[in-house]
């Protein structure tokens, strides 16, 4: 009786992860789009780790989700969330350069940060 409601409760979480991020309701999350969710994350090891990043999903999460090829998409999300921090890291470095050479940068701190990174890997990532 407990791990059901357990898995109800990460179930749940997930929907509501997912819910606020599409503007939809979680009952209709449960419905509509968890389904596809979990045939990605069986299916596809690459793409699943870049929901799960984009989502902030836990361990417990993505194992739900994928009972089979969770532990090659938990080994490919701690790859890619290095990746970031790497392009992270030399995004900040040029930030710095430019801000000593007296231009101005819009942004600042760790959000602007983990972004800019962010969006480095999704281009490299996508071309």
């Amino acid at each position: 009786m407990s791990q059901t409601k357990e898995a109800r409760a990460l179930r749940d979480s997930i929907a509501s992860i997912i819910g606020a991020r599409i503007h939809a309701s979680k009952a209709k999350v449960l419905k509509d789009v968890l389904p596809y969710i979990k045939v990605i994350f069986e299916n596809n090891v690459e793409e699943a780790a870049r929901i799960a990043i984009s989502l902030n999903l836990t361990e417990p999460m993505i194992k739900y989700l994928s009972q089979d090829k969770s532990d090659k998409i938990i080994a490919r999300v701690k790859e890619l969330r290095k990746t970031i921090r790497t392009e992270a890291r030399k995004s900040e470095t040029k930030r710095e350069d430019v801000q000593k050479t007296g231009k101005r940068d819009e942004g600042s701190g760790k959000t602007q940060q983990a972004r800019s990174g962010l969006d480095s890997f999704v281009k490299k990532t996508r071309s």
